[in-house]
């Protein structure tokens, strides 16, 4: 990929949670459903308790239910 397509791309993602999250000067206090579909671009189902979130930024966290 060209790499200045990727930095559009990447700056396009980033200007998107930028505009989702606004002006916020507070914690979130309850799952926001459109910032999450902003940053994750998609969740891989292992097992009933072990999943992977793969973020817009390319960054992967595993993560186990109940630990």
């Amino acid at each position: 990929m060209n790499e200045n397509l990727a930095h559009a791309q990447d700056f396009s993602k980033l200007q998107a949670v930028k505009q989702i999250i606004g002006d916020r000067n507070m914690a979130l206090t309850e799952f926001d459903d459109a910032l999450f579909e902003a940053m994750v671009e998609k969740v891989i189902i292992y097992s009933p308790t072990e999943y992977e979130f793969i973020f817009e930024s390319g960054q992967r966290i595993k993560a186990i239910a109940g630990k």
